[in-house]
C-alpha cells in the first residue's frame, strides 16, 4: 500500500518544483501546491482508497498507518521543510509553532472537502472550483500567518 501511494503521489506531482529549493516567491509556491494538492485528493482513485482505509482502520490499523505515513505525514514533512526555509520564516509571524503550519495550511485548503469526498456527490468538483477553493484557503492561511 505504501508503495502504491508513494508511486501514485510521485507520478501526480512529477514536474512540480521541489518546494525546498524553488526560488519563486512563497505565495506562488504555495498557490501551486494548493491546487495540485486539492486535485490529488479529489482523484477518484484517491477518494476510493481513502474510503477503504477509513472503513478498515479499526480492524487493520497497519493499513491506516501505512496510508498516513505515505500520504498525510509525508506531505506535512515536506511542508515543514518548506516553512523552515530562512526566506520563508522571515515572512511568517514569529509566535507561530512551525510544526503546526503544515496542519493549518492543509486544513485551510481542505475545509470540509474531505467530508464531501467521502460521501459521493452527484458531480465532482471542477478544476475551476478546485482552483477557487485553493485560492480562498490559501488566502485564509496567509492572512493568519504572515507578519
Amino acid at each position: 500500500l505504501e508503495a502504491i501511494i508513494t508511486d501514485g503521489r510521485a507520478d501526480y506531482l512529477a514536474g512540480v518544483a521541489d518546494m525546498e529549493t524553488d526560488p519563486r516567491p512563497m505565495q506562488q509556491i504555495l498557490a501551486d501546491f494548493a491546487v495540485r494538492f486539492l486535485e490529488l485528493i479529489s482523484l477518484p482513485t484517491f477518494t476510493s482508497l481513502h474510503r477503504m482505509v477509513v472503513a478498515e482502520a479499526k480492524s487493520t490499523p497497519e493499513l491506516a498507518a501505512a496510508f498516513f505515513e505515505a500520504g498525510p505525514l509525508r506531505t506535512r514533512e515536506e511542508l515543514g521543510r518548506f516553512f523552515a526555509r530562512a526566506d520563508v520564516q522571515a515572512q511568517l509571524r514569529p509566535d507561530l509553532r512551525p510544526d503546526l503550519l503544515p496542519v493549518f495550511l492543509i486544513n485551510c485548503l481542505m475545509g470540509d472537502h474531505m467530508a464531501r469526498l467521502l460521501f459521493p456527490a452527484a458531480q465532482p468538483a471542477t478544476r475551476d472550483e478546485l482552483r477557487q477553493q485553493a485560492s480562498e484557503g490559501l488566502d485564509l492561511f496567509l492572512r493568519g500567518v504572515l507578519r
